[in-house]
């Protein structure tokens, strides 16, 4: 319950934009706290204004309040998660991203391992079945993984998937 106090007292506090040198010009910033494998987790993402393959700036504090840890720019983003996709024992950023291609924009999923001090990118994801429109992780056979809402000729499916080594192995797809 502290946290989710300190985090909304935190939240209010970024969202006002009065503590940062940029005077609110971020139009965006979107916060999350996970509880990871190393305990609680503040991701901040902010929406940076520049081209669409740096558009938001992900940053990682030691407390809502803290010293920043460690920052990367990464295609807009319209989800996060933190958890264990790949079962190595330490947290992954999970974020749906938005990219344009041909002049349209698609959504995918990226995945970036935590380690040595940054975020690695570790799968800059290709489509999943369908064309993606929602997601989420979700407990699956026991494992962290995804479940998404995917449409394709013009009907919806809902798909769920566990990460198999370099990329997401399909374990259902059906109509929704």
């Amino acid at each position: 319950m502290q946290n989710i106090i300190i985090w909304a007292i935190s939240f209010w506090i970024f969202s006002s934009s009065m503590f940062f040198p940029d005077q609110g010009r971020f139009q965006s910033r979107w916060f999350y706290f996970f509880p990871g494998n190393s305990g609680l987790r503040f991701i901040e993402i902010v929406d940076s204004g520049l081209d669409e393959k740096r558009a938001a700036l992900v940053i990682e504090r030691k407390s809502p309040l803290g010293p920043v840890m460690r920052t990367f720019q990464t295609r807009p983003v319209f989800r996060a998660f933190m958890g264990d996709i790949d079962q190595d024992g330490q947290d992954d950023l999970i974020l749906g991203i938005t990219k344009t291609i041909g002049g349209e924009k698609f959504r995918r999923v990226y995945i970036f391992h935590d380690g040595s001090g940054f975020f690695h990118p570790k799968w800059l994801g290709s489509r999943l079945s369908f064309r993606l429109l929602e997601f989420s992780t979700t407990p699956i056979a026991g494992r962290l993984g995804l479940t998404t809402l995917e449409k394709h000729s013009g009907k919806l499916y809902k798909g769920k998937y566990l990460w198999d080594q370099f990329g997401f192995r399909t374990i259902s797809i059906s109509p929704k």
